[in-house]
């Protein structure tokens, strides 16, 4: 008995945690011929003339790497109004703005990064990404494709791509993407999952199964994949195998409300009542109106073990 809830497909913050590793390392700066119009630039905070633009990135980079964005997003701006053709410094700070969830500004500065450098693959790949995040995926197919088109071996693009085509339904293209990117990258656990999600979303338990058991083996502490596999189990009507994912789901994100609740749900189904008032409880703090789903299943099993007795 597992409720009608489908496993979330997206994950795509891992995603870009790679790239903008990627971005820090890799990539070059433009000549100084290509010049942006600096139309805008009057907004951003002020200089230190001091500091070069060069030195505002690295400083970007380094507060971004330890997860301070804000203060990343002025140093990235103070080296773009010394310097608009500093790639890295522009492609960065849309990956600071996706990061704050500023998706609209996020696209400006790699639409600007495309404009200005069209065979900029991880520039075509981000703006596609934030398209996903943006619920554009027709536009996301087609940065996408484009970002695949100009570096065949870009796994992450393959992996949006699959998410951007099964957000349009088009699952048999969703399911070749993916397959691509995890042929690409064999220990790409989240694709593995995300191919599981489709699967499971047509019915190809099985399937879904495979992949979930596969991406929790590359990706021990992923626990929205072993919620997934959990559910996969649900389906497959094997309770005891259930418990186990959804418990391990827990035990890796102890606010995992979903799992908490599916578990309560499959300890009713192995007639382990103590164990769904145990769920019961803590969701009762985590989620008061699934804890209420949870409490109305309970009494109802229990009417039903009475009237049988």
């Amino acid at each position: 008995m597992a409720s009608s809830n489908l496993p979330h497909r997206v994950n795509r913050r891992t995603t870009r945690a790679v790239l903008i590793t990627i971005m820090i390392s890799a990539c070059s700066v433009l000549t100084t011929a290509q010049v942006y119009d600096r139309k805008g630039f009057e907004d951003y905070p002020p200089l230190n003339p001091r500091i070069s633009a060069s030195s505002w990135t690295e400083q970007g980079n380094a507060l971004a790497l330890n997860g301070r964005w804000e203060e990343a997003i002025e140093a990235y701006q103070k080296a773009l109004r010394m310097d608009p053709n500093t790639v890295v410094a522009r492609s960065n700070l849309g990956h600071a703005f996706t990061r704050l969830g500023q998706y609209e500004k996020a696209a400006a500065e790699f639409k600007l990064l495309i404009d200005l450098d069209p065979m900029n693959a991880l520039a075509n790949y981000n703006l596609g990404n934030v398209y996903l995040q943006l619920n554009r995926p027709d536009d996301a197919v087609e940065l996408l494709s484009e970002a695949i088109e100009l570096q065949p071996d870009l796994y992450a693009a393959y992996n949006d791509l699959g998410n951007a085509y099964a957000e349009l339904e088009r699952y048999p293209e969703a399911i070749a993407a993916l397959k691509l990117a995890t042929k690409i990258n064999p220990q790409l656990a989240l694709g593995y999952s995300n191919l599981g999600v489709i699967y499971y979303e047509l019915g190809r338990f099985e399937q879904a199964k495979a992949c979930f058991v596969q991406a929790v083996t590359l990706a021990p502490a992923m626990a929205g994949a072993f919620y997934q596999l959990g559910l996969v189990h649900l389906q497959l009507k094997q309770s005891k195998a259930a418990a186990e994912a959804l418990a391990q789901a827990i035990r890796l994100e102890p606010n995992h409300v979903k799992a908490h609740f599916e578990l309560g749900v499959t300890y009713l189904a192995l007639k382990n009542r103590a164990g769904c008032i145990k769920q019961y409880a803590i969701l009762r703090d985590l989620d008061p109106v699934l804890g209420a789903q949870l409490y109305s299943l309970l009494k109802a099993h229990r009417v039903r073990t009475v009237s049988s007795n």
